[in-house]
């Protein structure tokens, strides 16, 4: 099996999705009753990021769902120097350190984890650990998986929608 395959990406996407995302979430909810999900949906200016958030995760979703169901990859404007076996070997590699250093960086959170800004409750700001080299190392982790992931599903569209969502 190529290193390259979208079936393979999307196991990745959606175990980094169910791990990163969801898990966190539902246990915050069981232990605290919080709800973590702070996105909200206006025009401010958090409004219209959370937009582009839940955007790129939907249409990164569904690119890799139609080219697992046989889509062919040339359709999408195909890049052949991101398929080099090197390339796909370190991308995999980038991959896996950027969930590593997400799932620890929420985990260093604990009860103050939260998808967005908490206007309504003030959770204590974490400051040690991770917290203490970068604000927002889990936002790092996310931003160095995006343009990973457009190495490992080489297509020019999914190029584009990763770089125009970084700007």
């Amino acid at each position: 099996m190529p290193l390259t395959t979208p079936r393979l990406l999307l196991c990745y996407f959606l175990f980094s999705f169910a791990v990163a995302f969801a898990w966190p979430t539902w246990r915050l909810w069981r232990r605290e009753r919080v709800n973590a999900l702070v996105l909200p949906r206006d025009d401010r200016v958090r409004g219209v990021v959370a937009a582009w958030l839940r955007g790129v995760i939907a249409a990164t979703l569904l690119l890799l769902v139609a080219l697992s169901a046989g889509v062919p990859l040339s359709t999408t404007g195909p890049l052949p120097w991101l398929a080099a076996e090197g390339v796909a070997i370190a991308g995999w590699a980038l991959l896996g350190a950027s969930l590593v250093w997400i799932v620890a960086a929420q985990a260093q959170m604990g009860r103050s984890w939260r998808i967005g800004i908490d206007d309504a409750t003030r959770p204590p700001l974490v400051q040690t650990g991770l917290f203490g080299r970068s604000r927002n190392p889990i936002f790092s982790g996310c931003a160095s998986t995006s343009p990973v992931c457009s190495w490992r599903c080489p297509t020019q569209r999914r190029w584009r929608c990763c770089w125009s969502a970084r700007r």
